[in-house]
C-alpha cells in the first residue's frame, strides 16, 4: 500500500520452475527440509532465476511508492 492507502494492482506469486502459484489466503509449500534442532536452513539459498517470489502487476497499477509485509509460517509436521 502507499502512504495514502492505495493498493497495488497485482498479485504475489511463487514460481517453482514452470509452475506459477498465486499466493493468497491458502498456504503454499515453498520448501520441505528436515534439519536437526538448532540448525538454520536458508530457503532462498537454493532458488534459481526460475524459482522464487514474483510480483506481477496489472495494467491498472498506478506508479508510486508501495510497501507491504510477507508473513512466513513454519510448520512442523510428522514424517511420512
Amino acid at each position: 500500500m502507499t502512504n495514502q492507502g492505495r493498493t497495488l494492482a497485482g498479485n504475489l506469486y511463487y514460481q517453482d520452475g514452470a509452475k506459477l502459484t498465486m499466493l493468497g489466503k491458502d498456504a503454499v509449500e515453498i520448501a520441505r527440509q528436515k534439519t536437526a534442532p538448532g540448525i538454520d536452513y536458508d530457503v532462498t539459498a537454493h532458488w534459481s532465476s526460475q524459482q522464487g517470489l514474483v510480483l506481477k502487476t496489472t495494467p491498472a497499477a498506478v506508479p508510486g511508492s508501495y510497501q507491504g509485509t510477507i508473513t512466513w509460517h513454519l510448520s512442523t509436521v510428522p514424517e511420512e
